[in-house]
């Protein structure tokens, strides 16, 4: 992936899988940052995204009945 398509797409998100032994590519993290993307890492532990269909939420960290 290259950091023109990222920029040409402008993702809100982006979710990344990752460990130990498999870390991320920080060259992509960054392009996708740099596209304006709030990258996920699920090496961080579980990722949850609420959709209406139309538009993507986080829960918040205190509980799934707030989202930011």
């Amino acid at each position: 992936m290259s950091a023109l398509f990222f920029e040409s797409v402008s993702p809100e998100y982006a979710i990344i899988t990752s460990d130990e032994k498999e870390p991320e590519d920080e060259r992509v993290v960054t392009a996708l940052q740099i596209a304006g993307a709030e990258v996920l890492l699920t090496r961080n532990g579980t990722i949850e995204l609420i959709s209406d269909g139309i538009s993507v939420k986080r829960p918040a960290p205190d509980g799934p009945g707030q989202v930011f």
